[in-house]
């Protein structure tokens, strides 16, 4: 069974979260990547002819963030999750929604696309593109979800899942309405700033 609940992070201190039973390490890795600078990055088109492919507009608007996602990086490995301003700016560009159904509001971007942005991002903060990578991965979900259910969690831009690992030992136990999770999750990349939390999990009995 894989669940997704309403995440509980929303508006708590940063310091009160790495207290609570999910043992939240936020969007950063403890073992952080980095990425390569961009000086001396040669970035290769292919062309069709004469003519160089247009560049996505969406791709420019992740070029222009980059800045900012570079002057954060430091803030994002001290504090082990995004920046407040970085994650507005990820929201307001819809750079949450790109993998969304378009049922949803999402792009539907192709992956070709989807890679060049995560790359543009990679190159000011590997950290921030793991978790923009993860957030828009975990939306695919919506697919398979009724719509009324997919609108309620992605309707919103920043309608965000953020998805624990596997081979969780824990059971959903069925009750009235649904389903009661209680467990412990080791990390949920960049569950300060979703909304749900998924989790892999069996159902009891």
């Amino acid at each position: 069974m894989n669940g997704i609940f309403p995440c509980p992070c929303l508006g708590r201190d940063p310091t009160e979260l790495r207290r609570t039973t999910m043992q939240h390490l936020g969007p950063i890795c403890s073992d952080r990547l980095t990425a390569a600078p961009r000086q001396g990055v040669i970035r290769t088109q292919q062309s069709v002819g004469n003519v160089m492919p247009a560049l996505h507009p969406l791709v420019q608007r992740a070029r222009d963030l980059v800045p900012l996602i570079a002057a954060a990086g430091n803030e994002h490995d001290d504090s082990r999750q995004m920046a407040k301003p970085v994650v507005e700016a990820l929201v307001g560009g819809g750079f949450f929604t790109m993998m969304k159904p378009k049922y949803v509001g999402g792009m539907e971007l192709k992956p070709s696309v989807f890679a060049q942005i995560t790359e543009e991002f990679a190159s000011a903060d590997a950290s921030t593109a793991w978790v923009v990578c993860q957030g828009n991965v975990s939306s695919v979900v919506g697919v398979y979800l009724d719509r009324d259910i997919a609108q309620q969690i992605f309707g919103k831009p920043n309608g965000i899942v953020a998805w624990g690992p596997p081979g969780s030992p824990y059971e959903a136990v069925r009750v009235e309405g649904g389903y009661r999770v209680t467990g412990r999750w080791p990390f949920m990349s960049g569950s300060q700033n979703a909304t749900y939390l998924g989790a892999h999990l069996k159902v009891a009995g």
